[in-house]
């Protein structure tokens, strides 16, 4: 992560040791910046590991060449992730191709943290609040809310920190199953998370420990990535297919 100076642009501080893909953004809140982002490839990760090369192979390499093929990855763990492994875009996986994203995947490291402003150089250490590493999502961008820094991962997974001391308030699986792309939003004291898969939308109150779910609406049906917009008492969601907006009868 990398600070710049906005009217000169130079660079002003860094932090070393992120996940090595973020899909996930940053946000600010009482003076402090805050991140949380996961990416396949850290040591530590237990639930994520990449498979060598020779077990690709085995089950994709039908002419047994030592060479995997947009086809043949049909059949391999690299289905529909072929394109992103063939660095050099000459329709062939080889081992040294995957031996150099799978070394750049292993600096990947994930984590939650909260840093301070201000600094220069390498804050790395000094610029840190607090570090987590449980929890931390792959799409889903986090948010702080009352006090609150959550983040929704796999599985309808929500892990909760506190925003000043970084303490886990809870990690619990309270939300509908499946994978979440969509950010949580927040208003009201109310937070709003949306499921990936059918849009089904999970409200928790906001600032509360142990989580407290207070209504799992019905699913909207269509795949929800989109991340929800709350504008003029207005809740607006992006479908695949659809736009709506909730609101009270006015």
């Amino acid at each position: 992560m990398i600070g710049y100076d906005l009217q000169t642009g130079d660079e002003q501080w860094h932090v070393d040791g992120m996940s090595s893909s973020c899909c996930t953004t940053p946000v600010t809140a009482d003076g402090k910046l805050f991140f949380a982002g996961f990416s396949p490839g850290d040591p530590s990760e237990k639930d994520f590991k990449l498979p060598p090369f020779d077990d690709v192979l085995k089950q994709g390499d039908a002419n047994h060449d030592g060479i995997l093929t947009q086809a043949e990855s049909e059949n391999s763990p690299v289905k529909g992730f072929f394109a992103m492994q063939d660095l050099n875009k000459d329709g062939k996986l080889t081992r040294e191709e995957w031996d150099t994203l799978t070394n750049f995947l292993s600096a990947s490291r994930n984590s939650a943290f909260a840093l301070r402003p201000g600094g220069s150089g390498d804050v790395t250490a000094s610029g840190l609040v607090w570090k987590k590493t449980k929890g931390v999502p792959y799409v889903s961008s986090a948010i702080v809310y009352r006090n609150q820094y959550m983040m929704v991962k796999e599985g309808g997974i929500v892990t909760a920190y506190d925003a000043k001391s970084g303490d886990e308030l809870y990690q619990k699986r309270v939300l509908a199953s499946g994978n979440y792309y969509a950010s949580p939003v927040a208003a009201n004291g109310k937070v709003y998370f949306v499921s990936l898969e059918d849009g089904t939308m999970t409200v928790l109150e906001g600032g509360a420990a142990p989580p407290k779910a207070l209504v799992k609406n019905p699913p909207l049906g269509e795949r929800t990535a989109a991340t929800p917009t709350i504008a003029d008492d207005t809740l607006y969601v992006r479908t695949a297919g659809h736009l709506y907006a909730f609101a009270d009868k006015k």
